[in-house]
């Protein structure tokens, strides 16, 4: 069962390697491109599509680096009265 503090939920999607531009360009596409195929299209809280980066090693590290594409989506209509997701 799965519970939900707030009505908003942040949807990721996990690259590796340097985030260069081009990159997170291409992975922000891609996570759009998901988003649209699953229940949660039409569902970003922004007018415009909008993203935010997490890079979580330092620049020293060469390999296995960890990064996330990050959209903010209104997860209220899948919730109900009692705050359980219905997903």
């Amino acid at each position: 069962m799965v519970f939900m503090e707030t009505s908003n939920d942040y949807h990721r999607r996990k690259f590796s390697g340097f985030a260069t531009d081009d990159k997170v360009l291409k992975e922000a596409a891609n996570l759009a491109t998901s988003l649209s195929l699953s229940p949660w299209a039409n569902s970003t809280t922004a007018t415009e599509y909008s993203y935010s980066i997490a890079q979580y090693d330092s620049p020293f590290r060469l390999i296995g680096r960890n990064n996330e594409v990050w959209v903010d989506v209104d997860a209220s209509a899948f919730v109900d009265s009692d705050r359980k997701a219905t997903f």
